[in-house]
């Protein structure tokens, strides 16, 4: 009997050394250097990536369904399916850098945050001083 893919997956998050992903995409850099083409990255970043980007897929499919219950009022923007953008943006960026949104946010705030907790205790705050 073939290992299903979790186990697979489990196996290989303990690889001690880094992967290389090539890419054949050509970048056209402006007044600076092109980027390489190959990345070195860790099974552990890349599993990190994941359980984050799992995580805010988890917290919109919540929002879609609290707004659907109506217990979101207005308009509820979700993020489906862009999980990969904040995610990038995350590992381009320092933490101090700043971010401005429009509105599909939910997820950059949570990507710029320890964890979820730390949200709601933000979002517990800020009505706190509202009230």
């Amino acid at each position: 009997m073939a290992p299903s893919c979790s186990a697979i997956a489990i196996e290989s998050a303990e690889t001690p050394f880094p992967l290389t992903v090539d890419t054949s995409l050509p970048f056209t850099a402006h007044r600076c250097d092109e980027p390489s083409l190959a990345v070195e990255i860790s099974v552990a970043e890349l599993f990190s990536f994941f359980r984050n980007m799992t995580l805010m897929r988890w917290i919109e499919i919540a929002t879609n369904s609290l707004y659907k219950a109506k217990l979101i009022c207005g308009f509820c923007h979700l993020y489906d399916g862009h999980e990969v953008v904040v995610m990038g943006m995350k590992v381009a960026i320092r933490h101090k850098d700043c971010i401005i949104t429009a509105y599909r946010d939910h997820c950059t705030f949570l990507s710029r945050s320890e964890t979820l907790i730390e949200v709601f205790r933000r979002a517990h705050g800020l009505l706190r001083r509202l009230l």
